[in-house]
């Protein structure tokens, strides 16, 4: 069944690839992927499949998934950043926690403090370890059991297609023009932590506070993200 949903998504590709240039159905901001949804004659058709869209000449990672740190969540988000986080340059008075982390060697923060992610096979635990500045151990006890991150993995869809995008501005208006595609398909969970070990996917973590509203000041956590180049595609799936 997921062979023909390709089947007719790789059309459905080739069809909108001849369309050229067309207009942002977003009146006030980025809207590349709403734009191309809405082209679709079969929406129900991209439900399993894992569809990314980057624009052309942008070396943004790409996001593979999102994983919440254990312990405790949303307890453990606070205490790493109240412990770790560092001031935000908006609000002084509170902390955030806005960083890359890779397993192959240490990122400092605008603090004192140094990151690293630590595989352990015999835990079958992925632990996020911080150092001070002389890069004493501080602490190595947050992180990400295999079991929970291989259940995550698992409930992705099998296929990425990346669809390559122009911007071009016309008439004072956003247009896109969906011009080229890649499809993929994923590999084992064991390739997937050799990558983490080998630092080509690192963790990024987005924990902010709100900056306005009835909720400022409070933890905003806009994602905890295993992340990977467009160029190291290949090591995670196959073309």
């Amino acid at each position: 069944m997921l062979y023909e949903e390709l089947r007719i998504i790789e059309e459905e590709l080739k069809r909108i690839k001849n369309m050229g240039y067309i207009k942002n159905i977003r009146k006030k901001r980025e809207g590349e992927l709403a734009t191309f949804l809405s082209l679709l004659n079969n929406k129900n058709i991209c439900h399993k499949i894992d569809i990314k869209l980057k624009k052309d000449f942008t070396k943004k990672y790409i996001t593979i998934f999102n994983a919440n740190i254990e312990p405790q969540k949303e307890n453990e988000i606070k205490r790493l950043k109240d412990k770790y986080g560092f001031l935000s340059n908006n609000i002084k008075k509170d902390k955030i926690f806005k960083l890359s982390v890779q397993a192959n060697y240490s990122t400092q923060a605008e603090n004192k403090y140094l990151f690293k992610l630590i595989l352990d096979y015999k835990k079958e635990k992925l632990f996020l370890a911080v150092y001070d500045h002389h890069f004493n151990l501080k602490e190595c006890k947050a992180g990400w059991d295999f079991s929970y991150l291989e259940s995550i993995y698992k409930k992705k869809s099998p296929y990425l297609i990346l669809i390559k995008v122009w911007e071009q501005t016309i008439d004072k208006v956003k247009h896109y023009k969906f011009y080229d595609y890649y499809i993929w398909k994923l590999k084992s969970f064991n390739e997937f932590l050799k990558l983490i070990e080998d630092g080509t996917i690192r963790v990024t973590f987005k924990i902010d506070i709100y900056k306005k509203g009835p909720k400022k000041g409070e933890i905003c956590n806009r994602g905890i993200v295993f992340e990977i180049q467009e160029l190291e595609l290949n090591k995670l799936y196959d073309k």
